[in-house]
C-alpha cells in the first residue's frame, strides 16, 4: 500500500492516484495537444469495453447514465419504474426525470441486495394493478454482487428490462460475468470516492448498438453529424465525458484489477483481526462471487453500542466513516411511492457502518482503526 499520510485523520475512501497517472496526463499534452486529446474518451471506450466485452459510451456521471438508461428503455410519464431501496438517491432520481414513479424492493439477508422474491410479489402486484413495470433498477450494494442471476430469471419472465447499476461494483463479477452486463443496460461511476476514479464521471454498457446510439446521440446535445453547422431535432444532454477525465480513467483502468484486490484485502482483515463478537459482515454468495468490496460494511452485534455511538467515537479518534444508506422509501422525497418487503433495508440502515477502505491505507491505518473499535465494542 502506499506512503503513509497524516495518521490522525483516517479517509473513508478517497481518491487515489499514481504518479504514472500524472506522468500519462501531462505527456499526452505534451505530446499532442488539445485536439488529438479529444481521442481519448473513444479510447477510454474502447479499454473498459474490452474489459466488459460489450460496448460502452463515456459519461460525465453515473447519474446521467442511469437517466439515459431510463429513455432508452421509452420510460414516460406515469410509468412505473421497481427499483432497490437499499441504495444511494442517484438510483431512483432520474425515474422522477422522466416523471415516472418509482416503486422500491426491500433487500434480502443473504447479500444486502434487492430480493429476488420481494421483486417478483413487486411485479406481480403490479401487473395486478394495470402497472406492469417498464424496468427494474438493481443495485449492487458496497460492491457485492446481488442475486442477479435469479433476478435477471425473473425479469425475463415478466418481459421487464434489468438496468444493473453497478456504480459500486466496477471490476466484481458473478459466476465469470462482469457485474454491469447481466442486464438489457448496466451503469458505472468514476466518482472520487470509488475504486477507480475519474474525478468524477460515469458510464453505460449494453450489448445492444441501437441502445448504443441513442446514448451518444443524446449525450452530445442530440446535435445531428456530418453537417457544417449546428442543427438538433431532439432534446439533449451535456453528459459526455470529458477529455482530462477520459484520460485520467485510461491511466486508472490499468490498475483496476489491483486495486480491487487491495479493497479484498482490506475487508479481509478487518474482518480477520475484528472480534465475530462485535460484528456481522456484508454477506457475499459462496458461489462464484466476486465482489469489489468498494466499502468494508457491517453490522453492529448486540445492544452496548448503537452506530450512533461508533460513528461519533470513530470521528474523535480521526477515523472517518460512514452508516449504511437510509432505505429510499424511507426518504422523504420518495414517501408516497410503493414499497415491497419486510423493512429488512431499514434494519441495515439503523445497526450498520461502512469503515475506511481506500487503497491509500496503510497496515498502521488498519490496525488503528480495528484497535478502537475494540475498545469500545469489546
Amino acid at each position: 500500500m502506499s506512503k503513509a499520510k497524516n495518521p490522525t485523520r483516517i479517509w473513508l475512501s478517497q481518491p487515489h492516484f499514481e504518479s504514472s497517472d500524472i506522468e500519462y496526463i501531462s505527456s499526452l499534452f505534451e505530446r499532442s495537444g488539445m485536439a488529438t486529446a479529444y481521442q481519448n474518451v473513444g479510447i477510454f471506450e474502447e479499454k473498459l469495453a474490452a474489459k466488459l466485452g460489450q460496448n460502452v459510451v463515456a459519461l460525465s456521471s453515473c447519474t446521467g447514465a442511469i437517466h439515459l438508461a431510463i429513455k432508452a428503455l421509452e420510460i414516460k410519464e406515469n410509468d412505473t419504474v421497481i427499483c432497490s431501496t437499499f441504495t444511494f438517491a442517484a438510483s431512483a432520481n432520474p425515474i422522477l426525470y422522466e416523471k415516472a414513479k418509482p416503486v422500491f424492493v426491500d433487500s434480502e439477508t443473504l447479500t444486502w441486495n434487492m430480493s429476488p422474491e420481494y421483486l417478483e410479489q413487486a411485479i406481480e402486484s403490479e401487473i395486478k394493478n394495470g402497472q406492469k413495470p417498464k424496468a427494474v433498477i438493481v443495485v449492487h450494494a458496497y460492491g457485492v454482487p446481488a442475486q442477479i442471476d435469479r433476478i435477471c430469471e425473473i425479469c425475463k419472465h415478466y418481459q421487464v428490462p434489468v438496468i444493473e447499476d453497478a456504480a459500486e461494483a466496477l471490476g466484481a463479477s458473478y459466476k465469470g460475468k462482469m457485474l454491469g452486463t447481466w442486464g438489457e443496460i448496466g451503469v458505472y461511476s468514476f466518482n472520487n470516492n470509488k475504486v477507480i476514479s475519474t474525478g468524477g464521471g460515469g458510464a453505460l454498457t449494453t450489448s445492444q448498438p441501437e441502445i448504443i446510439e441513442k446514448i451518444r446521440y443524446w449525450a452530445s446535445q442530440s446535435r445531428e453529424m456530418g453537417l457544417p453547422y449546428y442543427q438538433h431535432e431532439a432534446v439533449g444532454y451535456n453528459y459526455r465525458m470529458g477529455v482530462m477525465a477520459a484520460a485520467l480513467g485510461i491511466a486508472q483502468l490499468e490498475v483496476l484489477e489491483k486495486r480491487v484486490k487491495q479493497r479484498r484485502k482490506i475487508f479481509n482483515f478487518y474482518q480477520e483481526n475484528l472480534d465475530e463478537k462485535m460484528l456481522y459482515w456484508q454477506p457475499e454468495l459462496t458461489e462464484n462471487s466476486y465482489a469489489s468490496r468498494w466499502l468494508s460494511s457491517a453490522l453492529i452485534k448486540g445492544e452496548k453500542v448503537n452506530n450512533f455511538v461508533l460513528y461519533d467515537f470513530l470521528t474523535l479518534n480521526g477515523i472517518e466513516s460512514r452508516f449504511l444508506w437510509k432505505p429510499l422509501h424511507l426518504q422523504p422525497i420518495f414517501k408516497q411511492c410503493a414499497f415491497y418487503g419486510n423493512n429488512i433495508a431499514e434494519q441495515l440502515f439503523n445497526k450498520g457502518i461502512s469503515l475506511p477502505s481506500g487503497n491509500d491505507l496503510q497496515l498502521s491505518d488498519l490496525k488503528y482503526v480495528s484497535q478502537k473499535i475494540s475498545n469500545l465494542l469489546l
